[in-house]
């Protein structure tokens, strides 16, 4: 089984030394069961830190590739340090960034029940799950931890990837088409799209449109003119042309006639 692609972002603050540590920590040890800030497209962002534009920018850097992210504020959200950036106008800015950074984020793991408290306020329970930190109990083994850590990326990535389906298949329906076989097709097209948009095209996807393309009985020509009406016939001229390279396909096969 490929191991999981796993992306570590951290910004600590200078002065705190208990969170670069947890950080290390969780990091060296999910090296041991996952690939940890390899150079291949990440299956799952965990940002870790608060009150900093670089964490900002990561998590919405990383949801707008609609990568799904994690997001720990190592204890900065606290009801004194929310109050405390009402005082200001660039605290303010401070806070609604980092309000909007919890809300980007398809969970937040909290390290203390303050947190969650607070996180409550912004999101859904449903997002937010309360670990406990071994660097600083010896009642609970890092191996409990990244375990735990593991299993819920494994939830986060399956929901996330049901979230983009159920987006696209409310997308085609939007589209009222009546041939199911070109529907299929299209929700593949644009899972592909999805894949393009994050980085990587993974060769499984597209050997699996290719196998439709030659198995399913369709309307090529309907096709066409139903590709071309959702603005994806570049597309899928090039995913065309991907096929015939990496999955065999033949141009008897290519509904979009290939140019000479």
């Amino acid at each position: 089984m490929e191991k999981m692609k796993i992306k570590i972002i951290t910004h600590c603050h200078p002065k705190d030394t208990v969170a670069p540590l947890l950080v290390s920590t969780i990091s060296h040890h999910l090296s041991e069961k996952a690939m940890v800030n390899a150079e291949e497209e990440p299956d799952i962002v965990h940002v870790f830190g608060a009150w900093n534009n670089h964490t900002f920018k990561a998590v919405t850097h990383y949801a707008n590739l609609k990568i799904p992210v994690v997001y720990s504020p190592l204890g900065g959200i606290t009801p004194w340090m929310v109050k405390a950036k009402r005082n200001t106008l660039h605290g303010l800015a401070q806070l609604r960034s980092q309000r909007a950074a919890i809300m980007r984020a398809n969970s937040l793991v909290a390290f203390s029940k303050t947190e969650v408290q607070m996180a409550r306020k912004w999101i859904d329970d449903q997002k937010i799950l309360e670990l406990r930190n071994a660097v600083i109990t010896n009642k609970y083994p890092i191996s409990t931890l990244i375990a735990e850590l593991l299993r819920h990326y494994e939830q986060v990535i399956a929901t996330h990837d049901r979230t983009i389906r159920e987006h696209i298949d409310t997308q085609v329906n939007g589209m009222h088409i009546e041939d199911d076989n070109i529907r299929t097709l299209l929700c593949k097209i644009l899972y592909l799209q999805y894949e393009q948009h994050r980085g990587t095209i993974h060769h499984p996807t597209l050997q699996d449109l290719s196998q439709h393309l030659i198995e399913l009985d369709f309307d090529e020509d309907l096709f066409v003119q139903t590709v071309r009406h959702a603005k994806l016939l570049k597309f899928v001229s090039i995913l065309q042309d991907k096929m015939s390279k990496e999955c065999g396909l033949t141009e008897g096969f290519m509904p979009i006639p290939l140019k000479s």
